[in-house]
């Protein structure tokens, strides 16, 4: 007994504890499960529906769809703005995946190979993925290469890395371009389409296939390109009516912000194209599909047609509108150089805007897709993105004289019949402001001062008449106001506009901060010079105000056969019978005997006044050559503007300037309707 009473006894659990503690075990696992199906059961049931939007909104997609845009015309019917079907070789990538896949397994296994440490070896996928993509690619473009080239001289198109690359990102659904465009200069399209068609096997596996894509067309290149403007992407920016379309879509079909793909199509950026924007695009179509994991559509949900843009007629006349920018282009200083310019003709009875030219210009066929920068640089070293019909900004020189002449009657500071004695300078202060000949002109009334361009004669009504006054009659005749806005919406009928004139005063000098008004500043403003600064599409409404004894002539670029004879607002020219008989006659003699001998036409009786105005070029002064006019000139139907920058001082109005108004009024006098019935 003592043997064994220090020893310690270990207790067995019974049987009941034991069975016990496995009751309890069992019971923390059950109700485990409980929390664990009550919680599947609450996501199931309660959250079902939150799962299925989720759901929703990564199998559904919608695309919007442009509208072919409308058709622009001149007023007679000729094409300027057009639509093309331009057909671009695609690859499918979804039917190319498994190449894709097994390209990238050869390739990591090719750079693991050739790496320092295998074993330790790993690869950048993303890199990896893109290069197999540009592999597969070019492994199919260069079947395309094949059919689309000679026997034994295949084609060599490249598969374009970056525009690859931002496929992937932003269009990954549909199929990669391999060949944007069919068309290449010097080949017909159809020709290159016959063979590929012909070369390449068809059917629901093959990742090659045509693709046709609607886009903008210039038939006449560079003509009217800074009326007509161009287009641009549709993805880049997003209009009222896309905005409206989405949130229907959205709304309807549970779609997500990134559910959402926009079709190729176009946009106006510049020019008529933007202006008229909202009638040349038409409405949008649209489908929503159903698609799989990787994207690939399964199912059409809901669909509706894009419908088609309206059509516009412009004012323009194609055939004045080329001999106008023939006429520019053609134009060059005594040393050969080829000058910038602007000219426009103006129906004086409607407004209608018959050409508006403006040399360099730009191609917009060059426009319609991604511009290349090559030749962006190229078109702004030349200055072809400044539309100088309508933004150039210039001082008029002696084309203003004709605003002097008419505050100088108007305030009754001179009579038409006035002789006044103009020698060869004036002296105004201490400093003599020049004639521009030597000798001056002697006496001069209002006749003879148009027929030659007599700088004396408007200094000294200039300064009888007062800046104020002289500012005020340029302002009556609409020189600070901005042009071409619709008379139906109040909105520019052209996004290049100039807002920027300036017609001066003593209160605009003090403004800029330059001191006190002088004298030497009435002398300047009254032979539009100094700080007077306006466009040339001003100075053709200017004078197509004159020729029909109004203050005022609304322009318009949009042709409307039935629009008659516009009531243009303003008010009378506010001059007398004889006054306007003596402004008409120097006009039409200055042509006939006077600077705008140029101008002349046989047959066809013209009035004009000419200017040569001094402006900064380069850092030195130069000529800029004006020409108005109207014609016929006893029955005044179309005015004109011409103006042309000059290099250097070797450039002069009439000589200039008149040969392109020339060309313009010969153009238009051989129109069914022109001037040959007037003759």
């Amino acid at each position: 007994m003592s043997g064994t009473s220090g020893a310690s006894v270990e207790k067995i659990p019974s049987g009941r504890s034991h069975r016990g503690r496995i009751l309890q075990q069992a019971g923390l696992v059950a109700a485990g499960v409980i929390v664990l199906a009550a919680g599947l059961g609450y996501r199931q049931v309660l959250q079902s529906e939150g799962y299925q939007e989720q759901h929703e909104r990564q199998v559904r997609h919608a695309t919007l769809i442009p509208g072919t845009r409308g058709r622009i015309f001149d007023r007679n019917g000729f094409v300027l703005a057009d639509n093309r079907v331009k057909w671009s070789v695609s690859l499918d990538l979804g039917k190319v995946r498994r190449a894709i896949r097994a390209e990238q397994r050869r390739i990591i296994a090719a750079q693991r190979l050739a790496a320092p440490a295998p074993s330790l070896y790993k690869p950048d996928i993303e890199q990896v993925l893109a290069e197999a993509r540009r592999l597969v690619a070019q492994r199919h473009l260069d079947r395309v290469n094949r059919a689309l080239g000679e026997p034994g001289r295949p084609a060599a198109f490249r598969v374009n890395e970056v525009a690859l690359a931002r496929h992937i990102r932003d269009r990954r659904p549909f199929p990669f371009p391999l060949i944007p465009d069919l068309r290449i200069e010097g080949e017909d399209p159809s020709r290159r389409l016959a063979r590929f068609v012909e070369q390449l096997p068809t059917g629901a596996e093959e990742p090659l296939s045509l693709e046709p894509e609607v886009v903008r067309d210039y038939p006449e290149g560079e003509l009217a390109a800074h009326v007509l403007g161009h287009v641009k992407a549709s993805a880049d920016g997003e209009s009222e009516d896309e905005r409206e379309l989405r949130r229907r879509l959205a709304e309807r079909h549970n779609l997500g912000a990134n559910s959402f793909t926009v079709s190729a199509g176009h946009r106006g950026a510049t020019g008529v194209e933007q202006s008229f924007d909202a009638i040349l695009s038409g409405q949008l179509g649209h489908q929503v599909w159903e698609r799989n994991i990787a994207g690939e559509r399964q199912s059409l949900l809901e669909q509706s047609p894009p419908r088609q843009g309206t059509h516009i007629n412009l004012s323009l006349d194609l055939r004045v509108q080329r001999a106008a920018e023939a006429a520019l282009r053609a134009t060059r200083d005594a040393n050969g150089v080829s000058l910038p310019g602007s000219a426009a003709l103006i129906d004086i009875d409607t407004g209608e805007i018959l050409a508006l030219a403006s040399t360099p210009a730009f191609d917009p066929n060059q426009m319609s897709g991604r511009v290349s920068q090559e030749y962006y640089n190229s078109v702004d070293e030349r200055g072809g993105w400044l539309n100088r019909a309508t933004q150039g900004l210039y001082p008029p020189g002696s084309t203003f004289k004709l605003v002097t002449a008419l505050a100088g009657l108007r305030t009754r500071s001179v009579r038409h019949d006035e002789v006044i004695d103009c020698g060869p300078g004036l002296l105004v202060g201490n400093r003599v402001f020049p004639e521009h000949i030597s000798g001056g002109y002697g006496p001069t009334d209002l006749e003879k001062m148009l027929i030659v361009s007599v700088n004396v004669w408007n200094y000294i009504v200039g300064l009888r008449v007062g800046p104020e006054a002289l500012a005020a009659e340029a302002r009556r005749l609409g020189l600070a106001e901005p042009l071409l806005v619709s008379a139906h919406d109040g909105k520019p009928e052209t996004s290049q506009v100039s807002r920027g004139m300036v017609v001066p005063d003593p209160a605009y000098k003090r403004r800029r901060g330059h001191g006190p008004w002088s004298q030497g500043d009435t002398a300047n403003l009254s032979i539009g010079q100094g700080y007077l600064l306006t466009t040339p599409l001003h100075m053709g409404a200017l004078t197509a105000s004159v020729a029909a004894h109004r203050t005022r002539t609304n322009l318009t670029l949009v042709a409307d056969p039935g629009r008659g004879s516009l009531t243009h607002g303003g008010e009378p020219l506010g001059i007398t019978a004889a006054e306007r008989r003596a402004l008409l006659d120097g006009m039409t003699r200055c042509v006939d005997e006077g600077t705008a001998g140029p101008v002349a036409i046989a047959g066809l009786s013209v009035a004009a006044k000419t200017g040569t105005a001094e402006y900064p070029k380069d850092g030195a002064k130069a000529h800029l050559a004006w020409a108005v006019g109207f014609a016929p000139a006893n029955r005044p139907r179309v005015a004109f503007v011409v103006c042309v920058e000059g290099e250097d001082m070797t450039s002069w109005g009439g000589a200039t300037a008149g040969p392109v108004a020339r060309a313009m009024l010969a153009a238009w006098a051989e129109l069914p309707d022109g001037g040959a019935e007037a003759r």
